[in-house]
C-alpha cells in the first residue's frame, strides 16, 4: 500500500476523503496523487459551418475552478509529513480516475447519503467506478473526518469473487487492523465458508472472529448494518457488484445499498 489516488473536486465531502487518505498514507508510508478531472469537451460546441469553438466566459470558468481546487489542495497539504503531487486530467471522469490508478493501490472517493449532498461528486459516478476499476476503492461517508487504519475491521462475505478480490486488495490493511471481524448474513456459502476465509487470513498473520448472523426479518444488508454497528466496527471490507447493476436497479442489492447509506468507510473490489 504505497500508492493512493484520490479524486479531487470542490466538493464539501473532498475534506474528509482527504484525511482519510492522509490517514491510510501515514500508517503505511505512501504517496497521494491527487486526481483533478476537467471535461472540456462538455464546453466545447460547434457551428452551423462545422467549427469548434469555446466561450471565452466558459474557459475562464474552467480555470478559475482549477486555481481553486489547486488552491485548496496546496493548503490542506502544506504542512502534511506525507509525500504528494496534483494530477489534471482531460476526458470523462471515470475514465481519468481509472488511468491515474493503473498503478495504484488504493482509490479514495466520496459516499453519497448525505441528505443534503446525495451525490458526491458532480462528475464521478462511484458505482461506475467500483464496477470497472481493477484497483480497490475506498468509499468515505461525507461526515467521516479520520480513517481508523488501526482500528476494528469487518469483512461482509458471501464467498463471491467480488468478496475474495476485496479481501485479499485490503491484506495489508487489514494486517494492521486491531480487530477483525468476518460477518455472514443470511446463508453461509457452501463452497467458501467463512472459516476457510478466517483460516486464508491466519495464513497472513490476520487472527479473525467469525460471526454468522441469519437475517430472520432483516434485509441481507440490514443485518450486516446491525452486527457491524453492534462489533464497532470503523471500516467494511466488501465485494461490489455480485450480482447485475441492472438486477440491483430492479430489484435493490447490497452494493447498492452501502453506496448510499453506508455510515462506516467500505473498501470495495468487482
Amino acid at each position: 500500500m504505497k500508492s493512493i489516488v484520490v479524486y479531487a473536486d470542490t466538493s464539501p465531502s473532498m475534506t474528509s476523503r482527504t484525511e482519510a487518505a492522509l490517514d491510510l498514507a501515514r500508517a503505511h508510508k505512501a504517496h497521494i496523487t491527487f486526481v483533478v478531472v476537467t471535461p472540456y469537451s462538455s464546453y466545447v460546441a460547434l457551428d452551423p459551418m462545422g467549427g469548434v469553438f469555446v466561450a471565452n466566459a466558459a474557459l475562464e470558468s474552467i480555470r478559475e475552478e482549477e486555481t481553486r481546487l489547486d488552491d485548496m489542495i496546496k493548503k490542506e497539504m502544506a504542512n502534511e509529513d506525507v509525500s504528494w503531487e496534483v494530477l489534471h486530467y482531460d476526458g470523462d471522469a471515470v475514465d481519468c480516475v481509472l488511468s491515474a490508478a493503473r498503478l495504484a493501490d488504493m482509490i479514495v472517493v466520496s459516499l453519497g447519503h448525505d441528505p443534503d449532498n446525495p451525490k458526491p461528486h458532480s462528475l464521478l459516478e462511484v458505482a461506475d467506478l467500483a464496477e470497472h476499476s481493477g484497483c480497490p476503492i475506498l468509499a468515505i461517508p461525507h461526515d467521516q473526518t479520520r480513517f481508523a487504519a488501526l482500528g476494528t475491521a469487518a469483512i461482509a462475505w458471501n464467498g463471491s469473487h467480488e468478496a475474495a478480490n476485496a479481501v485479499r486488495s485490503a491484506i495489508p490493511m487489514l494486517q494492521m487492523a486491531k480487530t477483525v471481524h468476518i460477518i455472514t448474513a443470511d446463508k453461509e456459502p457452501e463452497n467458501y465458508p467463512s472459516t476457510a476465509l478466517a483460516r486464508y487470513l491466519s495464513r497472513h498473520d490476520i487472527n479473525a472472529e467469525v460471526h454468522d448472523v441469519p437475517a430472520g426479518s432483516l434485509s441481507i444488508e440490514e443485518a450486516i448494518e446491525s452486527q457491524v454497528k453492534s462489533l464497532g466496527a470503523e471500516w467494511m471490507v466488501m465485494g461490489a457488484w455480485g450480482h447485475s447493476r441492472l438486477r440491483q436497479t430492479l430489484l435493490g442489492g447490497t452494493t447498492r445499498h452501502f453506496l448510499s447509506e453506508s455510515k462506516v468507510p467500505l473498501l470495495l473490489a468487482h
